[in-house]
C-alpha cells in the first residue's frame, strides 16, 4: 500500500509541475503569437488535473517494475508537455483566443 501511495504521490507532483510548465509555455505562446494571455482558473485546473491522472499509470508500473517499463512515466510527461504546447501553438496559428475550448469551431 505504501508503494501505491508513493506512486500517486509522484504522479501527482509530477502532473502539477508539467502542467504549470505546459500553461507557462501556452502563455507564452499566445504573447509571441500577439494576443493576449488570459486563460481561466477553471481551464487551468482542468489541465492539472489531466496531467495528474495521465501520470498515474506509469508511475504505478514504475512503483512495482525495474525494467524498461519503469520509462513509462518520463516518456508520458515529456509526451504531455510537448503536444499541450503544439496543440495550442496549432490553435493560436488557425486564429484560435488564448484558451479556447474544443467546441468553438478549432477542432481537430
Amino acid at each position: 500500500m505504501r508503494k501505491v501511495l508513493m506512486a500517486i504521490a509522484a504522479a501527482v507532483s509530477a502532473g502539477v509541475i508539467v502542467g504549470l510548465v505546459s500553461r507557462v509555455g501556452m502563455a507564452l505562446v499566445a504573447i509571441a503569437s500577439g494576443h493576449t494571455s488570459q486563460f481561466s482558473f477553471a481551464g487551468t485546473a482542468s489541465i492539472l488535473f489531466i496531467y495528474c491522472a495521465a501520470m498515474i499509470p506509469g508511475a504505478l508500473v514504475a512503483a512495482f517494475t525495474r525494467g524498461p517499463l519503469r520509462w513509462l512515466l518520463p516518456a508520458a510527461t515529456l509526451l504531455l508537455l510537448i503536444s499541450d504546447d503544439a496543440e495550442a501553438a496549432r490553435r493560436m496559428s488557425k486564429g484560435a483566443r488564448p484558451g479556447c475550448i474544443p467546441s468553438d469551431g478549432m477542432s481537430p
